[in-house]
């Protein structure tokens, strides 16, 4: 009788004899196959490009003669995966590959003071993801489905609305947004790209610019009328599009006005967007 542990021994040593892993590895430490210009063609900077037989047949255009089992074993030698989650695409990569085209789409809410109780106004607004440029579409205390149709038509205006160069519009679930809404946005040529539930990473150029109306302006406010709403909020949207640098598009302006200052001969100084006795009546500054 043999020992267990020298069977145990002897069947590991076959394994190893055979194990392709481990084979491959000791050859590919070896011998890759090719040459360096061939390794740095097979290995592309952004993965992706196809499965091994697309690879084989990208280099050969460019004269690299080689066969799958050499691309293979180069792209294992590096860590890479040819076709890396074939089947799925990422939100990331969803929105580079349409940001041309790409608008999205959300409210934001205001308390304003009326008749001594606080009444929640609604500010339906969409944001060019390209650009970031905002537009505020409508303001409103109780949006309902008549609304939001004037909205869609608002958005989708051949002159001057927001969406009339976009093919595709991101917005959440908010039962405001109803069938009648898509579908008029629909029959203009403008698709739309429900979110998940409880998904608002996934509108980050919406919930980005609703922090920043709120922290730079709304919050810094009371507010007694829906006109003095209005005015603010015009007002703030003006400088976001025109005066504010956003760090999204390199730290610029978005639509830079043409009275700019010349660097070094104009003195640095504070120009307000508005003052106390500028704004509308039944206003108050904190």
């Amino acid at each position: 009788m043999i020992p267990d542990t020298l069977l145990r021994w002897h069947k590991e040593l076959i394994a190893q004899k055979y194990d392709f892993i481990a084979f491959s590895k000791g050859r590919q430490a070896a011998d890759l196959g090719g040459d360096q210009k061939t390794h740095s063609a097979i290995c592309p900077a952004e993965p992706g490009l196809g499965g091994y037989a697309r690879i084989v047949g990208e280099l050969g255009k460019l004269g690299h003669v080689v066969c799958k089992s050499t691309v293979s074993n180069i792209l294992h030698a590096h860590g890479l995966d040819p076709v890396p989650d074939r089947d799925k695409l990422s939100w990331d990569d969803f929105l580079k590959a349409h940001l041309d085209s790409l608008a999205a789409t959300d409210f934001f809410t205001v308390e304003v003071w009326h008749n001594f109780r606080l009444v929640r106004y609604l500010a339906l607004f969409v944001i060019d993801l390209k650009t970031c440029k905002a537009t505020i579409v409508g303001i409103a205390p109780k949006p309902d489905g008549q609304w939001m149709k004037q909205m869609a038509r608002n958005m989708t205006d051949c002159f001057d609305g927001p969406l009339k160069d976009k093919t595709m519009l991101i917005h959440d679930r908010d039962p405001l947004f109803t069938t009648k809404f898509r579908e008029i946005l629909k029959a203009a040529g403008v698709s739309c790209k429900r979110l998940p539930p409880r998904s608002p990473n996934l509108n980050a150029y919406a919930e980005r610019f609703v922090r920043s109306i709120k922290h730079e302006c709304l919050n810094k406010m009371i507010f007694f009328s829906k006109k003095q709403l209005r005015h603010v909020i015009n007002e703030y949207v003006e400088h976001y599009n025109i005066e504010r640098p956003h760090q999204g598009i390199g730290n610029v302006p978005i639509t830079p006005s043409d009275d700019q200052p010349v660097v070094g001969e104009d003195p640095v100084r504070a120009t307000p967007r508005w003052h106390a006795q500028a704004l509308p009546p039944q206003s108050c500054l904190i």
